[in-house]
């Protein structure tokens, strides 16, 4: 196998395990709050609803070591509109020049990068998911999974 093929099997058996633990997790819920203001997608939650926003950060790490309490603290919060969902993301790093960001292509995430990803299973069947994901390096990836 190349080095490529081998990547790609590691990252497809990561994605497996992430899924079936997915399906274990407790279902968590955050109140969303509904804006008539434009939001700017710049990586700044400088709108007054980001301040106003429910912050949900009890995360529970899942690689490499499932249910542990992640070494940094992380909180999201999320808005929405008529048209769109809206998470914003702070995430905390005590040593910000370790961060992981390697540039790739679009829709891939699995390289040397650390990244940011909102996983929503809209119908609760547990067969059809969506992730939406953003590396440190601003690479953007959009999966569907069914």
């Amino acid at each position: 196998m190349t080095a490529l093929s081998l990547r790609f099997v590691f990252s497809l058996v990561v994605f497996l395990l992430f899924c079936g633990i997915m399906g274990f997790s407790q279902e968590r819920t955050v109140k969303a709050i509904r804006t008539e203001n434009k939001i700017k997608i710049d990586g700044k939650l400088d709108e007054s609803e980001w301040k106003n926003a429910e912050s949900i950060s009890d995360f529970i790490g899942f690689y490499p070591v499932f249910d542990v309490v992640p070494g940094q603290k992380s909180e999201v919060k999320v808005i929405y509109d008529d048209k769109s969902i809206y998470f914003g993301a702070t995430l905390y790093d005590s040593n910000p020049d370790s961060i992981y960001t390697e540039l790739t292509v679009r829709d891939k995430y699995n390289g040397n990068v650390d990244y940011f990803a909102v996983s929503l299973n809209p119908n609760k069947d547990g067969q059809n998911l969506y992730e939406f994901v953003v590396s440190a390096a601003n690479v953007q990836t959009d999966i569907r999974i069914s």
